[in-house]
Parts: structure tokens; sequence; C-alpha cells
């Protein structure tokens, strides 16, 4: 079943771009936007990559200063987290 829907998935985009390389072959005008569309596609996915990859940097960053090694401070957070956990059931 997985291999038909994969199968059936795969025909449906070939025919897709199969009919837009066929409107692109017939108009140069459409086909020159069509190439834009994907250039521009692509400039917007990789500056969504480059944004997460950037916030991931950031976050690892600040975890460094959190992640100190000493025992103490691991427990101190866990039992922050207890306390902040045990107020949101008895507030709710």
């Amino acid at each position: 079943m997985i291999a038909s829907s994969a199968h059936e998935t795969r025909y449906a985009l070939s025919s897709i771009v199969g009919h837009r390389l066929s409107i692109a072959a017939a108009s140069p005008l459409i086909g020159g936007l069509l190439v834009l569309t994907c250039i521009r596609l692509l400039q917007v996915i990789d500056g969504i990559v480059d944004g997460v990859t950037g916030l991931m940097a950031r976050l690892g960053a600040g975890m460094r200063h959190v992640q100190t090694g000493y025992i103490r401070d691991y427990t101190l957070m866990f039992l922050l987290g207890v306390v902040l956990l045990i107020g949101y059931l008895v507030l709710r």
C-alpha cells in the first residue's frame, strides 16, 4: 500500500512538472515566469533554512551558559521545573 501511494505521488508530481514544462515550451514568457518563480521559491526555502540554522546556533550559544557541569545547578533547575509544574496543575 505504501509503495502504491508513493508511486501515485511520483506519477502526480511528474505529470504536474511535465504539464508545466510543456506550457513553458509553448510560451517563452510563461517559461521565463516559471523559471523566475522556481528561483524565488528556492530563495525563500534557502532563507528559511538559514533562519532556522541561525536560530539553532543562537540557542546553542545560550545553552552553553546554562550547562555548567555542576550538579547543584541541575538540581536547582529540576526543582524549579517541579515547582512550576505543580503551580500550573494547582492553578489550572
